[in-house]
């Protein structure tokens, strides 16, 4: 596949759960990536929009319910992260529904996911993992 983010070691963020959870979002994202640019049919596609739609709610409010728990002292600006995340993701799927091309899908999905993976899960979701870990 063209596409393909993949996990590292360094992306974890010492806490098993939300590791797995961001391993499954990873996963996902691939699924739809390959899905687009092999022209698959828009039922698989909106499967995984499906699947991103509930999971993204659970994995946020189960990251935010930890950072809570923790005390990390920028859970309000970790927050307002997930919520800008939850408002260009429903952008993106709006436009999908409006008839966005594959490939203007593809470009979007890669850019976006591939800037949110690596600077949220690699160096904003470390803050916290650094924070539990200085305690």
């Amino acid at each position: 596949m063209e596409y393909e983010f993949n996990w590292t070691i360094e992306m974890s963020v010492g806490e098993d759960h939300i590791d797995e959870q961001h391993k499954k979002i990873l996963s996902q994202v691939n699924k739809i990536l390959e899905a687009i640019a092999l022209g698959r049919d828009y039922d698989v596609v909106d499967e995984t929009i499906s699947f991103f739609d509930q999971y993204i709610k659970d994995h946020f409010t189960y990251e935010e319910e930890y950072m809570r728990e923790i005390g990390f002292p920028n859970i309000e600006k970790h927050i307002e992260k997930h919520d800008n995340f939850r408002n260009t993701y429903k952008n993106l799927k709006e436009r999908r529904e409006h008839g966005i091309s594959n490939e203007e899908l593809i470009l979007e999905v890669e850019t976006y996911i591939g800037n949110w993976w690596f600077k949220h899960i690699g160096q904003e979701d470390k803050e916290y993992y650094l924070f539990i870990k200085n305690k």
